[in-house]
């Protein structure tokens, strides 16, 4: 896709054409499918860093009438002679967050909130430190978890490593495999030397997904279990 725009070079400025890869599909501001307007485009050379650090900005604005917001899509350049660039990422963005469980929320408040601003910090391309984050949020929901089902011993889960309260403490097979690995790939995004080097931030959401998933599982066939008790166990009773 090529597009008219300036660029700023020791001064001065020229009309160029840029060729880039995509247009962002969804307003960061109002969250809502659809490609958006493309108002203009400009890339600075004067701008400090090295080449990989530049980006070209294109304003882009959205097309629904209740919003109309304008944002700057960023992209890289491809290659040395600035004749191709690649989609980055778009700014301000309006995140609208991961919603999870009435279960969930009830268990675990920061795990949600503490997993909002992981998702906010990815969202900004911060990726050095959304994956800290994700680990953070991991630990949190495991523990209030553990604690909601065992609250005698609450102040002993609170002092344990994560990987130990998942091995001696967490009973329910799906949920010990599935965090234990995400506590594995966690620990990767906190550490010098990565152990998991195939692995990304992404795989580590999708297990935390998973640990989710069982964890409301279980809670929700407690619940059900206990408001339907065995009737031959009440008439042996």
């Amino acid at each position: 896709m090529r597009l008219a725009g300036k660029v700023f070079d020791h001064g001065s400025v020229s009309e160029v054409a840029f060729d880039i890869n995509a247009i962002p599909d969804v307003c960061p501001l109002c969250n809502t499918a659809g490609e958006l307007s493309v108002i203009t485009s400009y890339f600075n050379k004067d701008a400090p860093g090295t080449h990989e650090d530049k980006r070209l900005q294109v304003i882009v604005q959205c097309p629904r009438n209740r919003c109309k917001s304008m944002a700057i899509a960023y992209y890289r350049p491809t290659s040395s002679s600035y004749t191709g660039y690649r989609f980055d990422n778009v700014l301000p963005v309006n995140l609208k967050p991961t919603a999870f469980s009435e279960h969930i929320n009830d268990i675990s408040p920061e795990f949600v909130a503490i997993y909002g601003q992981a998702e906010r910090a990815e969202s900004m391309n911060l990726d050095r430190i959304a994956g800290v984050g994700y680990r953070k949020s991991l630990e949190f929901l495991i523990k209030d978890y553990l604690i909601s089902e065992n609250p005698d011993d609450k102040e002993t889960i609170r002092a344990k490593p994560l990987g130990q309260c998942i091995n001696d403490d967490v009973a329910d097979p799906n949920i010990k495999s599935v965090s234990e690995r995400a506590t594995w790939l966690g620990n990767d995004e906190t550490h010098y030397v990565r152990k998991w080097s195939g692995k990304d931030v992404g795989d580590l959401k999708s297990l935390i997904a998973l640990s989710v998933h069982w964890i409301e599982a279980a809670l929700l066939t407690k619940k059900l279990i206990h408001e339907m008790p065995d009737p031959k166990a009440i008439a042996k009773s």
